[in-house]
């Protein structure tokens, strides 16, 4: 099974025919094939413009990356150009580039601290989009959520913006994330009540973003995983166009991996489809022998 990808990818190759000295060897890990899994989830990933943009900065993939082990990744580009979509699409690449290259050295992946390997791999990312917008003379940077699944019993999740994970257990989505947002500061210091923090004028200021700075601080979280529960990754299009709530129900009417996708991005542009929407679904299976 080959490493699914978003048609970012496209504009990637482009930049990449541009860039060929940064991204050579990051491109050729990327080229070798995963491992296909013995068993696996089902997952979905899909991504909209949304009603108000043309260009589309979100990236997001998912893909074994070795047995029983499962990596997933959103990412949300921030630019005042169009090199958004080029600083999503390029940390995508490199964290699961970081990431497999940290497995390896491990050796047995039954055993390995999947937390430490997610968290280096991240920071890993950070500094190659760093290195890109040095050499770019661009102000690029990107959000990034991802999560690794192992053995469907349990996962690593790490983010660094506003893009969020949530999962799906006994028809309720709980959100895993914690939101970046300078809102946030000014909510835990109590400043500004969580109803305020929605419709002040720094709402959409992240306080940590991939990219910006050479060095960057990322939170990582632990989750069990049961049978059918579902991991969603999602840009803050999505979410900030629906309640939890919302999320929930969709996800609990909607047991088709593809269909529950399709209808999260539907009702996020009839919400108001202010931003790029991307949503990343797996789901795990119905027991551990499926």
């Amino acid at each position: 099974m080959d490493v699914q990808q978003s048609p970012l990818d496209l504009r990637f190759s482009r930049f990449f025919a541009i860039h060929t000295e940064i991204c050579t060897d990051l491109w050729q890990r990327l080229e070798e094939a995963p491992p296909s899994p013995t068993r696996g989830p089902t997952v979905c990933g899909l991504s909209h413009e949304g009603r108000l943009h043309v260009d589309n900065e979100d990236a997001f993939a998912w893909g074994p990356v070795d047995d029983d082990i499962y990596l997933l990744a959103v990412a949300d580009g921030v630019s005042a150009t169009c090199w958004g979509e080029i600083a999503s699409a390029y940390a995508v690449h490199s964290l699961f580039a970081c990431f497999k290259e940290g497995l390896s050295r491990h050796g047995d992946s039954g055993t390995a601290d999947l937390r430490r390997i997610l968290y280096q791999a991240t920071l890993a990312t950070n500094q190659a989009v760093y290195r890109l917008r040095e050499t770019c003379g661009d102000s690029m940077s990107t959000t990034l959520c991802a999560a690794v699944v192992r053995g469907n019993s349990e996962a690593y999740v790490v983010n660094i913006g506003d893009s969020r994970a949530y999962l799906q257990h006994a028809g309720r989505a709980k959100q895993i994330t914690r939101d970046h947002k300078l809102t946030e500061g000014l909510v835990a210091d109590g400043i500004i009540t969580p109803a305020e923090s929605q419709y002040h004028p720094w709402r959409n200021i992240l306080s940590r973003v991939v990219g910006r700075d050479p060095e960057v601080e990322a939170d990582v979280f632990h989750v069990k995983i049961l049978p059918g529960d579902r991991l969603l990754l999602c840009s803050d299009g999505l979410w900030e166009e629906l309640s939890g709530g919302e999320i929930s129900g969709i996800l609990d009417a909607y047991p088709d991996t593809q269909i529950a996708c399709e209808e999260l991005i539907c009702h996020a542009n009839r919400g108001g489809g202010r931003d790029n929407i991307t949503s990343l679904l797996w789901d795990a299976p119905a027991s551990r022998s499926d």
